[in-house]
């Protein structure tokens, strides 16, 4: 027998190390910040890495672009980063909604700088996922803020409705609605109850219900008993205070300062779905100026006239007018930059002339009002005898700039 020999072959396998989700321990941190005081995270290679998503949450605001998430081809050079600028965040808020982020250098590291105030709390935490999710998924009933991560997808539902049911948090759905009795033909007045021209202040002072009303209009009367005044502070930032009324005489002073009063309305009453019996004007303490007027039994102010807080962006979105058909009138649209109050300029920004009846106008391209800006409408009448009733409504939204 002949004995053969055979040649054994082995095959050598190579073993990938498998990734797991991580979560890193120097881009993370539980330790309360100073006011000013910054974070800087350790540089971590994260090329094994698909994505990474970094949650926050503390009772003090950021600061300007204060999260920091950067990326750095070698470690040293932090060449791209997303930059956010961090709400105050409740503990059952919507805002501490997560962050994600593609990997696209291969080191990673958090900076995160504190706002002005010391924090009580401060939960930052970076976890690195080896795969992509397949998508961002939130709460239908989730509010949306200008910080939260999106997803472009087609939109099935209607944009306005997020925004009338509250759920765009950056983003608030408003109408104004004002009326003037009696236009003349010789002076454009604005449309307000009150008629003639609105005086806007220079200064904030505090308000009251002005001396006169009815008497039923009393803390402990059948007809209205508070109001609500909502406006601006001397830093033009939304404030309201509540007013309990004295019939015919004037009331107390509020405690808060108002530079602008954009609305007013009756909040209790002495009868069940009662309103407020004779004329209520909210004046200034110190001026007598008339800033707001609920006319009789009507519950609220009348007044086309509004004013921008300060941290946010008006956008009108359609304008509504009306004029008695008996008579025609021209409408004018105008806006004070108030920025500056030494000397504010006032401009007229559209008009409608020698219209008659219902004229509404949806605007494709919104007007655009800035912080600190009051804008109003006034009209003339144009044909017709007497006074002309005319009024003006509007929609707009109010975007928080930060």
């Amino acid at each position: 027998m002949t004995e053969q020999s055979g040649t054994s072959h082995h095959k050598t396998m190579t073993y990938q190390p498998i990734v797991r989700e991580k979560i890193s321990t120097v881009n993370s941190t539980t330790a309360a910040l100073g006011g000013g005081a910054v974070f800087t995270g350790t540089s971590e290679d994260v090329s094994a890495y698909s994505e990474i998503t970094v949650s926050m949450a503390t009772d003090v605001a950021g600061a300007t672009d204060g999260l920091q998430m950067q990326f750095s081809p070698d470690g040293t050079n932090w060449d791209r980063a997303v930059k956010i600028t961090p709400p105050q965040v409740g503990l059952t808020s919507n805002f501490g909604s997560p962050h994600t982020l593609s990997v696209i250098n291969q080191y990673f590291r958090i900076v995160y700088t504190n706002g002005a105030g010391a924090q009580s709390h401060f939960r930052l935490q970076t976890i690195y996922h080896p795969h992509k999710s397949k998508n961002l998924t939130s709460r239908s009933a989730q509010m949306l803020n200008m910080m939260n991560d999106v997803e472009l997808v087609r939109q099935v539902s209607r944009p306005e409705d997020d925004k009338n049911l509250g759920l765009v948090g950056y983003i608030a759905q408003k109408r104004k609605f004002g009326v003037n009795e009696a236009v003349n033909n010789t002076t454009h007045e604005d449309i307000w109850a009150e008629g003639g021209t609105v005086t806007l202040a220079s200064a904030a002072e505090t308000v009251q219900v002005k001396a006169g009303g009815n008497a039923a209009d009393d803390a402990a009367g059948a007809g209205a008993r508070t109001i609500t005044v909502e406006g601006l502070d001397s830093n033009w930032a939304e404030v309201s205070e509540d007013i309990t009324l004295a019939g015919a005489s004037a009331s107390s002073a509020t405690s808060a300062s108002f530079i602008r009063v954009n609305r007013a309305y009756i909040k209790t009453a002495g009868t069940y779905a009662g309103s407020n019996t004779g004329i209520i004007r909210v004046e200034g303490t110190s001026t007598s100026h008339v800033y707001a007027h609920i006319p009789a039994e009507l519950g609220s102010t009348f007044q086309s006239i509004v004013a921008v807080p300060a941290d946010k962006t008006m956008y009108i979105t359609e304008v509504k007018y009306s004029c008695g058909e008996s008579n025609s009138a021209d409408v004018r649209m105008w806006h004070v930059e108030d920025g500056s109050l030494s000397l504010p300029v006032k401009y007229y920004e559209t008009a409608i002339e020698d219209f008659s009846g219902f004229q509404p106008t949806p605007l494709e391209t919104y007007l655009k009002f800035t912080e600190k800006e009051t804008v109003g409408f006034d009209a003339l009448r144009v044909t017709g005898s007497g006074t002309a009733r005319v009024s003006v409504d509007f929609d707009y939204i109010l975007v928080d700039n930060t």
